[in-house]
């Protein structure tokens, strides 16, 4: 699943990766597979945030595993409009198919980061 979602006005990238990061800190106290890494591009000033997500089915094991690669970038648009990008690949994985999906994330961890950073991020028109 492809993710874009634009927010508008005096927001921060890097306050909007951070509220995101808090809110995965605390789904990992009730859910120690909830896992995240930030990268963190200095010269473009975006963000790439990786993320794992669990959800348990009623028997108490994971039933759904879910992997996202957000990019955020800040962007301007031709009127001066000014906001941030969310550009996110989701993928997931139910049931017995789990446990494969995630070996299959640790040999190729790189490959989904790689295509999200590699992406041309459309331009921004803000329209009102």
């Amino acid at each position: 699943m492809i993710l874009l979602d634009v927010l508008t006005g005096k927001v921060n990238v890097k306050d909007i990766v951070g509220a995101k990061v808090a809110e995965l800190k605390k789904m990992k106290e009730t859910n120690p597979v909830v896992n995240y890494e930030i990268f963190d591009n200095s010269k473009s000033g975006e963000y790439m945030l990786d993320f794992l997500l669990t959800a348990n089915g009623a028997d108490g094991k994971i039933s759904i595993a879910e992997r996202n690669v957000y990019r955020y970038t800040s962007f301007t648009d031709k009127s001066g409009n000014k906001g941030v990008l969310l550009f996110g690949i989701s993928v997931r994985s139910y049931g017995e198919a789990i446990t494969s999906f995630l070996a299959d994330l640790k040999k190729n961890k790189k490959d989904l980061v790689n295509q999200a950073a590699q992406f041309k991020i459309p331009s921004v028109t803000i329209t009102k």
